[in-house]
């Protein structure tokens, strides 16, 4: 049976969390002005070093260029500061990117640096930045650089950019969350609780002395334990969902950065905001679909969900540690803890479905095919099975 929802003891909010449909083909689109001049309108509704490791740190960036001056774009793809290692306190890093992503941009940093420029200005709740010397760039670019900008931060997802030529750039706050409530007023308290969340969830449970493993484990059973899932009434709505739901656009993002109030989330988001969890900790990871047949587990929520049809497309992530990836499965997590706690509320989660090789995933999930669901480059979501790392042992 589909656990029961629980009353949680936390305010939730009184305004509907918009799920955002756009897809990622359609970000751009046109607000006419004149037939001449449109204005074009970006809407999101939503580590290992580089090949050759440097000790600098992508937060030596400078924030602002004068149109003479050239920074080396290479600069982006330094490894981020760790402020949990250096300081023993962990501090929220605004512009922080996903090494995995900095591996993919090696050959065209540019998109990092831009990338950058978009958080930190998001971050700042600019109303206008600008994209000049070494920043400028085209309408790929900048869509790439925007893409790659929602992979790392939940506040991209909750903005619209607006230029003209794509060296100015306009940035509208909270479009459509209220017609009569000012967007960067709502952006400004959202913005640093989810921060102060961030903040405080990661002093809480990670430490300066564990390795990039543990920092995984200790954050996925915390989020198993610790939030709500947000389950749809029919096993079908979560399977229509779930084809590249880790794609701006596709996720609640307005679930994602009410978090901090609501403590729950939909079944999915999970796996974004655990990726999010795990850029701000440096974690090199990827976000995995793969479709097959489900092997029944024991289970009956997860069996529930996944039994009314032969064939299914899921969601997981890939976690690299010491030189190998292993496979996390966050959501099937959850759902057995849920399943679990029917009987004993205070049980812990077994992180059953945490740092499997690719034999044990194949135990519940027996993925024929497999491609990266999120990716910085257009072409690579074409053909990318042969690119996705082996995973070769369980995580011990």
């Amino acid at each position: 049976m589909r656990p029961d929802k629980k009353n949680h003891s936390k305010n939730i909010l009184s305004k509907k969390c918009f799920t955002l449909l756009l897809s990622l083909l359609t970000i751009f689109s046109l607000i006419t002005g004149s037939a001449c001049n449109p204005t074009k309108t970006v809407t999101y509704y939503p580590e290992p070093e580089t090949g050759d490791p440097s000790d600098e740190i992508a937060e030596d960036i400078p924030e602002e260029t004068d149109a003479g001056e050239s920074i080396d774009p290479q600069t982006a793809l330094f490894p981020e500061y760790d402020s949990i290692r250096e300081e023993g306190t962990f501090v929220y890093n605004p512009t922080s990117i996903n090494a995995y992503f900095k591996d993919e941009l090696k050959d065209n940093p540019k998109i990092a640096l831009i990338a950058k420029k978009i958080l930190r200005s998001v971050y700042d709740l600019e109303t206008e930045f600008e994209l000049k010397g070494s920043y400028k760039c085209d309408k790929a670019e900048f869509v790439q650089a925007a893409m790659l900008a929602a992979y790392s931060s939940p506040f991209i997802s909750c903005v619209n950019f607006k230029t003209d030529d794509y060296e100015t750039i306009t940035v509208e706050y909270f479009p459509n969350y209220s017609e009569t409530e000012d967007g960067i007023k709502i952006a400004e308290t959202k913005f640093r609780e989810y921060e102060d969340f961030v903040t405080v969830t990661v002093n809480d449970v990670v430490s300066a002395d564990d390795d990039d493993m543990q920092r995984a484990y200790k954050i996925y059973k915390y989020m198993i334990e610790e939030f709500e899932m947000d389950y749809p009434e029919k096993p079908e709505t979560l399977m229509r969902r779930n084809d590249n739901l880790v794609e701006p656009g596709k996720f609640d993002a307005y679930a994602i950065i009410d978090l901090p109030e609501t403590g729950k989330l939909p079944v999915f988001e999970f796996v974004v905001v655990y990726q999010f969890f795990l850029t701000q900790l440096n974690i090199k990871h990827m976000s995995i679909g793969g479709g097959g047949y489900y092997n029944e587990q024991e289970c009956e929520t997860i069996n529930e969900y996944m039994t009314f049809n032969s064939y299914h497309w899921w969601i997981w992530d890939l976690v690299f540690y010491d030189d190998k990836y292993y496979n996390c499965d966050i959501v099937m997590d959850k759902m057995t803890l849920d399943y679990q706690r029917e009987n004993d509320e205070e049980r812990e989660s077994e992180m059953v479905y945490f740092g499997m090789s690719d034999k044990k995933r194949k135990e519940s999930v027996d993925y024929q095919s497999r491609g990266i669901s999120q990716t910085t480059n257009p072409v690579a979501q074409l053909n990318t099975s042969a690119k996705i790392p082996a995973c070769a042992e369980d995580y011990k």
